[in-house]
């Protein structure tokens, strides 16, 4: 078992450029968007961690974050900027569980990741209103099989995000979708 508890804190987090130029000619020789200082953010949490192998044909791990932001940040009135929220888009929970199977030359494993809901900002078009649409929380299975050919040569396939599909909102903006792959690994 290890359990940890964390706090940071960044002062002075600079924001995108705005929407709207700052200087403008005559003013400058060219129009000027500029980044600008917007306030203070910090995190704290603590992470548990287990881990066991109650045989030698079975490993098991999992952990579980909790982490709580707090933004004190400020935006510019008189320019449009884009929305900066870590307090609405960092999950609270994060959790993973990873299962193997380790046997002789073959080894088979698997893991679930599930992260809780955000607010992620979300700019659809260029000069367009910043919202702030929800993420669902969600729950990714990935597995992976490897077999030893011999001393030399590893061949494994391995799914990430297999219950997926097609794609899975996992932000605002992108679906993510299921990989397949194959290796091949050779050592000398």
């Amino acid at each position: 078992m290890n359990a940890a508890l964390f706090s940071q804190q960044a002062e002075d987090v600079k924001s995108t450029i705005g929407d709207i130029p700052e200087l403008a000619p005559p003013a400058s020789a060219l129009t000027v968007y500029q980044f600008e200082n917007r306030g203070d953010t910090q995190v704290v949490g603590g992470e548990v961690s287990l881990a066991g192998r109650p045989n030698a044909n079975w490993s098991w791990d999992m952990n579980y974050t909790y982490q709580s932001v707090e933004d004190d940040l400020t935006v510019n009135q008189t320019v449009v900027t884009h929305l900066i929220d870590f307090e609405g888009a960092t999950p609270s929970h994060l959790a993973n569980a990873h299962l193997g199977w380790p046997q002789d030359r073959l080894s088979l494993d698997g893991y679930l990741n599930y992260v809780s809901s955000t607010y992620m900002p979300l700019q659809p078009a260029l000069f367009g209103g910043v919202t702030e649409p929800e993420s669902d929380g969600y729950v990714a299975l990935s597995v992976r099989g490897g077999y030893q050919l011999n001393d030399h040569l590893a061949v494994a396939v391995n799914a990430q995000n297999a219950n997926f599909g097609d794609g899975e909102l996992t932000n605002s903006g992108l679906a993510t979708e299921s990989r397949f792959w194959g290796s091949l690994r050779a050592s000398y």
